[in-house]
């Protein structure tokens, strides 16, 4: 196997990933949550395999249109699969991508806008 050296530091590459940013502030708000309260969050975040084609077909539209970052359309990637949420993806990843999912799903025709999980 050949080992590549990463052209950017791992610093830089959290810095380019505001997904995994917006989900390490969110992971702070939930501990304030109880054990039912996350369980209903999870509940209410399951998403069905059109929507997660869906998504996924947006967060490839996106990444081509440089919208994400290839730090950002990975972490969309590693989360889905086109049934839904990958086995052990972290809640706070989850709200994170649902929060950006109606700009993933835009048409083609609206205008483009760099995406950030806190502006609506």
């Amino acid at each position: 196997m050949i080992s590549v050296s990463p052209t950017t530091s791992p610093a830089e590459e959290a810095e380019a990933n505001r997904l995994l940013e917006h989900a390490a502030w969110i992971h702070g708000k939930l501990d304030q949550l109880d054990q039912d309260a996350r369980t209903r969050l999870e509940q209410m975040l399951e998403i069905d395999p059109h929507e997660a084609t869906a998504c996924l077909e947006g967060q490839a539209r996106a990444a081509a249109r440089d919208l994400l970052t290839s730090a950002e359309a990975l972490t969309i990637y590693e989360a889905l699969t086109p049934d839904g949420w990958e086995p052990g993806t972290r809640l706070e990843v989850k709200m994170t991508i649902v929060s950006i999912m109606d700009r993933l799903l835009t048409p083609l025709s609206r205008p483009a806008t760099r995406l950030s999980p806190s502006a609506g």
